[in-house]
């Protein structure tokens, strides 16, 4: 078998070599291939023109989302469900684009889209700043020479509107058992619904009167004590009588203080619509909410049962 010579052009770019074929056996056509690239790398240092290996060119923008993905999952992000839920999009758009094809015009023609598909500026904003995260995490990593500009859509979602206690209580008798005192935790204590969602009983001290929420459960990850007084007593008296359920003929504890049968309180957004529709879509109560917060549709309102510490 015949050896055959074909040369390749080695340059180093950003500190990584970088092993190019020059396409031919000639070295006389490689050298001037050579020189090319060298022209190229010089017009990149100077901003004139971005120089792009074959490494560049093959990488796929669904590999950047697979790694920011796992990058994610290592760090162990709270809000990971939100994230898969706003990389969907991202994904049926330009998953089988090339990663250098990810230009400003066709971010540009990403928002014309969702803006086409009724998508709010707030829903757009979340999914282009996972579009920046993973070009920047490829950038990092020298995966990408360099990444386009993602501009930041103006929002405007203030809420108005303050959901008091008669409109609460309205839209609570419409929900279902196991979201009533659920609700009316929030409304009582301002809690958000992923907090409200991993209190344990492990954390309730009926003895003395407190319930504290663990930092690595809350959203800022500073941990917070409230205590048990006026309403919010009597709701966690409630909840520890409702603490009992019956399951395969056999009565279990539940170790969560709001639970469904035993298990964690799911998604409600169609359950929280149909309450609000029940009672006529009080101030302040959203019938298209996508995650009910107390600080959305309860305005904020804190009565005299409850204070912080």
């Amino acid at each position: 078998m015949a050896w055959r010579f074909r040369p390749y052009s080695v340059i180093c770019v950003r500190g990584k070599q970088h092993e190019i074929s020059t396409g031919t056996q000639d070295l006389k056509l490689a050298k001037r291939v050579h020189r090319q690239k060298l022209d190229e790398l010089v017009a990149d240092r100077q901003g004139h023109r971005q120089f792009t290996t074959p490494q560049h060119r093959q990488l796929q923008f669904g590999s950047l989302l697979d790694d920011l993905v796992s990058d994610y999952r290592v760090r162990r992000v709270k809000s990971f469900g939100s994230v898969l839920s706003h990389l969907k999009p991202l994904r049926e758009h330009f998953g089988d684009w090339r990663a250098l094809e990810i230009t400003f015009r066709a971010i540009e023609a990403y928002i014309t889209a969702r803006r086409g598909d009724q998508k709010s500026n707030a829903t757009i904003n979340r999914e282009l700043e996972l579009l920046r995260r993973a070009l920047r995490l490829a950038h990092d990593r020298q995966l990408l020479p360099s990444i386009p500009r993602v501009r930041v859509l103006p929002e405007n979602n203030t809420r108005q509107g303050f959901f008091e206690r008669p409109d609460l209580e309205a839209v609570v008798t419409a929900l279902p058992a196991y979201l009533q005192d659920f609700t009316r935790f929030a409304y009582l204590t301002g809690w958000r619904k992923g907090e409200i969602i991993s209190l344990r009983w492990t954390d309730v001290d009926r003895d003395g009167g407190a319930i504290r929420l663990r930092p690595e459960a809350a959203k800022t990850g500073r941990g917070r004590t409230v205590m048990l007084e006026g309403d919010l007593a009597e709701l966690i008296d409630r909840r520890w009588e409702a603490r009992l359920f019956e399951k395969g003929g056999n009565i279990r504890v539940a170790g969560l203080v709001f639970h469904r049968d035993g298990g964690p309180v799911g998604d409600f957004r169609k359950a929280w619509a149909t309450a609000c529709q029940a009672a006529g879509s009080p101030t302040g109560c959203s019938t298209t909410c996508a995650a009910p917060r107390p600080e959305t549709w309860c305005g904020r309102v804190f009565p005299s049962g409850s204070r912080w510490r």
